[in-house]
C-alpha cells in the first residue's frame, strides 16, 4: 500500500498482537473499503478509518473502530479459526504536516490465527512456469461482504459473543442464517445445508431438558430428543451450517457485482 497517497488527516487504530498474524492482515487489506498497513516507522500494525471527519471526537472514533473491528472479529474466527487475540492499542490522528496524536485505549476485540501462504504454477503457451495468481482469501470477501450485508455482520458478531460455544449462543445464530433463507422462500434444509433431522435434532436437544441448565428456554419446551445431540455435535452443526451459508452469500454478492459491475 502507498501510504503516501492516503487522505491528510486521517484516524488510525493501532492494532497488537501475534507479528505473523499482523503482517498476513497488512498483506490482505491493501484496497477500498478496509486497509490495514504497517508503519515502517514506528513498527505498527495501523487500520485506516479515513471516512471519518478529522473533527470527530476521539470517543466516536474508538466508537466506529470497535464496531468495525468486532465484526472483522468474527471473520477471522470463521476464515481462520482464530485462537488468539489481538487488541486495540491506541487510537491515533495523523495530521497533516506528519505529527501524530495517539489516544492510547486497551480494548481486545480481535481474534486470528496463523496460517501458511504457498505459490502455485502452470506452464505458459512456450513451457515456462509461470506464477498463478493467487485467489481472493476468503477472509477477504467475508470481511468485504460484512461491511455492506447488516445480517453477515450480524452472524460475525454472533460468532464471537462470550456464550458463542453455548446453546443460547448457538441457537441465533442457526435461528438468523434459516431466517435470512426463509426470506427468498428457501430454509436451511431445502438449501441443503443440513437435513431435517438433524435440524430438529439440534433444536429439540437445545430446547429440551437435554441441554440441562444451558437450555435456550428457562421451561422446558420440547420433550428430549431419543439421541439427543452433544454440544460439541452441535457445535459442529451450526459450523456446517454457517460455512455452506457464507458460501451462498459471497458467492450472490460476488456473481451480483460481476452483473452490475461489468463495463
Amino acid at each position: 500500500m502507498d501510504t503516501a497517497k492516503l487522505p491528510l488527516p486521517r484516524w488510525e487504530v493501532d492494532l497488537l498482537g501475534d507479528e505473523h498474524d499482523l503482517t498476513h492482515l497488512a498483506q490482505n487489506f491493501t484496497g477500498d473499503g478496509l486497509r490495514i498497513y504497517k508503519d515502517d516507522a514506528t513498527g505498527q500494525t495501523l487500520m485506516v478509518l479515513d471516512d471519518l471527519p478529522a473533527s470527530a471526537s476521539h470517543a466516536d472514533v474508538l466508537a466506529t473502530a470497535t464496531a468495525r473491528v468486532v465484526v472483522l472479529s468474527g471473520v477471522l474466527k470463521v476464515a481462520r479459526q482464530a485462537q488468539t487475540s489481538l487488541a486495540v492499542g491506541s487510537v491515533v490522528q495523523r495530521q497533516v504536516d506528519g505529527t501524530r496524536h495517539a489516544y492510547l485505549t486497551l480494548h481486545a476485540t480481535l481474534v486470528v490465527t496463523g496460517e501458511f501462504d504457498a505459490q502455485g504454477y502452470r506452464r505458459d503457451a512456450n513451457g515456462q512456469l509461470v506464477p498463478i495468481p493467487p485467489p481472493v482469501p476468503l477472509l477477504v470477501r467475508l470481511a468485504t461482504l460484512a461491511q455492506t450485508d447488516p445480517i453477515v455482520a450480524k452472524v460475525m458478531r454472533l460468532v464471537v459473543m462470550p456464550d458463542a460455544g453455548t446453546w443460547r449462543g448457538l441457537v441465533p445464530i442457526i435461528e438468523v442464517i434459516d431466517h435470512d433463507a426463509m426470506l427468498s422462500g428457501s430454509s436451511v434444509v431445502k438449501k441443503g445445508w443440513a437435513s431435517k433431522t438433524q435440524q430438529k435434532r439440534f433444536e429439540h436437544t437445545a430446547s429440551s431438558s437435554a441441554a440441562g441448565d444451558a437450555s435456550r428456554h428457562g421451561h422446558e419446551r420440547f420433550d428430549p430428543p431419543a439421541n439427543p445431540m452433544t454440544l460439541d455435535e452441535a457445535r459442529s452443526f451450526v459450523k456446517m451450517v454457517m460455512h455452506a451459508w457464507i458460501a451462498d452469500r459471497v458467492a450472490q454478492s460476488e456473481t451480483a457485482c460481476n452483473n452490475s459491475c461489468s463495463p
